[in-house]
């Protein structure tokens, strides 16, 4: 019915629906609210890939979206999307190099940045 939450099990099967390459697109909860009567509910993309600091296979792991219990099937699948570019994106930042450094690596520090910007560190026309 329109405008009624959904529970786990009825995201679950539209999330299971989705495919891309070897992700897996996992529903889980909240464990900060686990003890709550429908606790809130988020979307995690995984994947086996070669760990860049380790360089062992591992799963990988992308962040955490929320989706909400009145989200409809299209916000869902599009969450899901958005999980997948994200992760994606993620990984080509890990692994593009340019001089043989990591020049855009996501793992940066957002200190690290502002310091570049205090010191004027740009490149414009």
């Amino acid at each position: 019915m329109k405008g009624e939450p959904k529970d786990y099990v009825e995201i679950q099967s539209i999330v299971s629906k989705v495919e891309y390459l070897d992700y897996r697109f996992k529903l889980d909860t909240f464990v900060s609210h686990a003890q709550c009567n429908a606790p809130p509910l988020y979307i995690q993309v995984q994947f086996d890939d070669v760990c860049t600091k380790t360089n062992k296979a591992e799963v990988q792991k992308g962040r955490k979206y929320h989706v909400s219990r009145y989200a409809t099937e299209s916000e869902i699948v599009q969450t899901c999307l958005l999980a997948a570019l994200q992760a994606t994106e993620h990984e080509v930042r890990e692994k593009f190099k340019y001089e043989d450094k990591t020049v855009f690596h996501p793992h940066f520090d957002v200190h690290g940045f502002a310091d570049l910007v205090d010191k004027g560190c740009v490149d414009v026309r």
